[in-house]
């Protein structure tokens, strides 16, 4: 299978490397790329998958044809350590023949086979429960339910059919282009759809689009004949596969290592280019020019970066959020004042009061009026330690979350992922490991390797050692 791959975004370089050395062709490369690997003949195909930085740049997102994107997900699991994937389903933009089954605060529950998916609530008041009905794939999901539209979408290399006759443009299409693509749409008989002109078409020429045009014809003409063959629910048309890629330090560290086979790269380059910081950006670009013109000053100015732009991102902040991701869905945001920081060795020590009533989750211990917490984070540390203590500051318990090593984030913002296994400790119970058994589903759904899952459990077993120990919390 021949794979054309687009690459955008703070990783570009180094994924670019990879990918080429496993013959894996890039298309629509940037200037700066077409220059660094010295590309003499660029191509500027479709892509059959994209690769693009997520929003906050803490990973990747991996859109494209399923085999595509299985195969660029294998390649990257291959090379880079630590990865934590995040699989959307069902495809963007599948087509189903499916069953109105039920309704759930007037939304409609649509089986689709693999999955019951939500039914816009616009297009819920058109269906009555047992109704077949044929349904696209709107937003896929990580979990629970993927929301559905009574409107399909076709994707095509060049262009989407969607119904209605709304004519839009790919944010990278130029003006020029557009006035061409006008053109070419009113010749183009289509009636009751609408067309989303995608980016490639910035490099097409009319007779790829006139192709690619017959070739949405057809599957238009597929769809139907097969919703009128085969019983609900069925798979009529399979769209595109969505995969996201967390990339932990670890991983970060081993692009930069990648990056450096082809361009001079400053210390931590990715970690640094993922922070939400414009000032940083252009600190990491002077450092960069620094280490082109002077390499061996690379390994001196190593620890210096990051206590720098730890000053930078909270030197002026009396409070901080440590963002904690969920591997499944969402995040806890972790507010506290900050006590202390020591820029040598990157800790920030956080205290919170807690609020409301109940016992603390997995200690078992009965929250007060008072009570407060003292939290020990280090940076590029894959752990948080918490210590609970009574308003006459007696220590009730150690709650130690596991997660991937704690990186900056934004101004006044840290960042890790929860990975599931907790360390807690009190005096009366010892210490113990809570939650393998969430660690275990992670393993068995493929978010992370069973190689992963044996380091983290690793750490726990260490970390529950040294609470037992006579040491205890003074050594972590």
């Amino acid at each position: 299978m021949s794979i054309l791959a687009r690459v955008r975004g703070i990783y570009t370089t180094a994924i670019t490397k990879i990918l080429r050395d496993e013959g894996i062709e890039i298309t629509q490369p940037t200037e700066p790329i077409i220059e660094r690997f010295k590309i003499k003949n660029p191509i500027f195909l479709p892509p059959s998958v994209t690769i693009k930085d997520r929003d906050d740049k803490k990973g990747i997102v991996i859109i494209g044809e399923p085999k595509a994107t299985d195969k660029i997900v294998s390649i990257l699991e291959s090379k880079l350590s630590h990865l934590i994937l995040k699989e959307f389903k069902p495809n963007l933009y599948s087509i189903y023949k499916g069953r109105v089954v039920d309704f759930k605060n007037n939304t409609a529950l649509v089986d689709i086979g693999e999955i019951k998916g939500r039914l816009l609530p616009e297009h819920s008041i058109r269906v009555r429960p047992g109704e077949e009905v044929l349904v696209c794939v709107l937003k896929p999901s990580l979990k629970g339910e993927p929301l559905l539209s009574l409107n399909p979408v076709i994707t095509g290399k060049y262009m989407r059919f969607t119904k209605g006759a709304r004519i839009s443009f790919s944010k990278f299409i130029d003006m020029k282009k557009r006035e061409e693509l006008l053109e070419i749409t009113s010749l183009l008989k289509i009636n009751g759809w609408g067309i989303r002109w995608r980016s490639s078409a910035n490099y097409a020429d009319i007779e790829s689009i006139l192709s690619d045009y017959e070739s949405i014809k057809k599957s238009i003409k597929k769809i139907k004949e097969s919703m009128n063959k085969l019983d609900a629910p069925s798979l009529l048309y399979e769209g595109e596969k969505i995969v996201e890629v967390v990339l932990p330090l670890e991983s970060k560290e081993k692009l930069d290592e990648i990056r450096r086979y082809v361009v001079p790269t400053a210390p931590h380059h990715h970690h640094i280019k993922s922070i939400v910081h414009r000032k940083l950006q252009g600190v990491i670009e002077f450092v960069e020019y620094t280490v082109e013109k002077s390499p061996t000053i690379l390994n001196n100015i190593s620890s210096l970066c990051l206590s720098f732009f730890l000053k930078e991102i909270l030197g002026r902040k009396k409070s901080v959020e440590i963002i904690q991701e969920n591997v499944d869905k969402g995040e806890i945001i972790i507010r506290g004042t900050i006590q202390e920081i020591d820029y040598d060795k990157n800790i920030v020590v956080v205290k919170r009061s807690i609020k409301g009533r109940g016992v603390y989750d997995g200690l078992g211990i009965k929250k007060e009026i008072g009570d407060y917490a003292v939290t020990y984070v280090q940076l590029y540390r894959p752990y948080i330690l918490h210590a609970y203590y009574s308003s006459s500051s007696m220590l009730k318990g150690i709650y130690i979350n596991i997660n991937t090593p704690v990186e900056m984030h934004s101004e006044g913002r840290l960042w890790c992922v929860d990975l599931k296994v907790d360390v807690v400790c009190t005096y009366n119970r010892g210490a113990k490991i809570i939650d393998m058994n969430e660690l275990n589903e992670l393993v068995k759904k493929g978010t992370i390797s069973e190689a992963f899952s044996h380091k983290v459990l690793s750490l726990a077993e260490h970390l529950k050692e040294i609470l037992d120990s006579a040491e205890g919390i003074d050594k972590i």
